[in-house]
């Protein structure tokens, strides 16, 4: 239990650290998203070895660098919770992740094909320490999330409005 805490903490860490190899210089204040974000997904790949993370991402939107690591972070925990839960530690899993922009809006869906989430569940009163992290990416990033239930599995898809602090290529 110890070392998934150890390991879990060393992905938080390594998402946000990849914020400078996502091809923007540094100083330049801005993040290649689609890039950043199949980058952490590379690196939560190791840390959720039992599931395959299948990434397609817009590699063409830039983003406010105190945006993008928040925004990388949410993705963590939603891959890392979607790993842990709705596979109940099967392999051969997978999660797909994707990053589009859809006009004012950046949209990053994570979506597996697990149990499903409890007929139960609200966002706004879950107790881990993983959706309290998401709530809190969210306001800080003043995003939205929709949950869609699928025929099989969940999918989470936040939207981050395209505000005055984002860089537009």
């Amino acid at each position: 239990m110890f070392m998934q805490f150890l390991i879990a903490i060393v992905a938080r860490i390594n998402s946000a650290s990849e914020v400078r190899r996502s091809g923007v210089p540094a100083g330049h204040g801005a993040s290649h998203i689609g890039r950043y974000i199949e980058q952490v997904c590379s690196d939560v790949d190791e840390s959720v070895a039992h599931c395959e993370i299948l990434v397609d991402a817009q590699h063409d939107i830039l983003i406010a660098t105190d945006q993008a690591i928040p925004l990388a972070l949410m993705v963590n925990e939603l891959i890392t919770n979607a790993a842990k839960h709705a596979y109940d530690g099967q392999s051969g899993c997978k999660i797909w992740v994707g990053v589009v922009r859809a006009d004012a809006t950046i949209r990053v869906s994570v979506r597996d094909e697990g149990n499903g989430l409890p007929a139960t569940f609200d966002l706004a009163k879950s107790k881990g320490l993983g959706m309290r992290l998401v709530r809190a990416f969210l306001q800080q990033l003043d995003a939205t999330v929709s949950i869609n239930p699928q025929p099989r599995g969940t999918e989470f898809v936040v939207s981050v409005p395209l505000e005055h602090k984002l860089v537009l290529s």
